[in-house]
């Protein structure tokens, strides 16, 4: 489903055509959008005559376009040009423009690897799974491209790896992890890789990596205690205890039958799984 953009200001025939998305925006409700959405692809180069002369031109935002063209010419960093756009629509509110100032200038210091790392980390946080995993394999199949570090990849396999544990991809997800620790050695990936081995019901798998990777009893049974403390906390009691209670209801009552309950609750686990899946 797309989203609707509200246009205060002039929208324009003519668009300003965005090589890195292959994107056309039409208006400046348009491009602050852009920017918002897409920090991680925001460099140096967005700053330039083409993008000053379309709002000027094309939007007739002449006042803008000065004041574009004399930051430009002043080589201001990106953060205080793009603040300087969302600014003059009103398409954000100042704390909001705040945040993306903020959080450009924190990417101006970082490679394109790392950016669109970042990017993929904040769809994640925000339950957007699908649409992180995509980044982080498309970092993936870019890499000698973008020159990435082995130890960054590792941490790329890592986070893919977690999307797939979010999708019920176990097997998916126990070969990223894996392809991660041999890359950034991490000890927190061994153990998110034994903990997909157990929770995937692979003891075989779990005890080969044990020992292929020399791991010590010490940390063998601290994975064990983690997993079946999760197992039998008071979130999946109570949940085990609903399931059940829904067989065990008498179907004569007048109450709704047990298998119109467990229907309420599958459509509930498909809603909820269809919104994680959302691009």
């Amino acid at each position: 489903m797309g989203e609707l953009i509200l246009c205060r200001g002039p929208i324009t025939a003519t668009p300003y055509y965005i090589e890195e998305k292959a994107l056309n925006v039409y208006s400046l409700e348009e491009l602050s959008y852009y920017i918002y959405n897409n920090l991680y692809l925001i460099n140096p180069g967005f700053m330039n005559n083409d993008l000053i002369h379309w709002i000027g031109n094309e939007l007739g935002e002449k006042k803008l376009a000065t004041e574009l063209m004399e930051l430009l010419a002043e080589n201001v960093p990106v953060h205080i040009f793009i603040g300087h756009i969302l600014d003059s629509c009103g398409y954000l509110t100042g704390p909001e423009i705040k945040t993306v100032m903020k959080e450009a200038q924190t990417l101006q210091n970082k490679t394109e690897a790392e950016c669109r790392k970042i990017r993929g980390d904040h769809l994640l946080m925000n339950d957007r799974i699908t649409d992180a995993l995509y980044e982080y394999d498309s970092i993936l199949r870019d890499k000698e491209v973008l020159h990435l570090p082995i130890g960054l990849e590792g941490d790329i396999y890592h986070n893919l790896a977690t999307c797939y544990m979010r999708l019920f991809f176990f097997n998916e997800a126990i070969t990223s992890y894996r392809s991660a620790y041999e890359r950034n050695h991490r000890k927190a990936t061994l153990r998110a890789l034994l903990e997909a081995y157990l929770i995937a019901d692979d003891q075989e798998g779990f005890q080969t990596t044990c020992q292929h990777y020399l791991v010590s009893a010490e940390d063998v049974d601290e994975v064990l205690k983690a997993v079946s403390f999760e197992a039998n906390s008071d979130a999946i009691k109570e949940f085990s205890e609903s399931i059940d209670s829904y067989f065990t209801t008498d179907v004569t009552s007048e109450s709704r039958t047990s298998v119109e309950k467990v229907n309420e609750l599958v459509e509930q686990w498909k809603t909820d799984y269809i919104r994680q899946c959302r691009i």
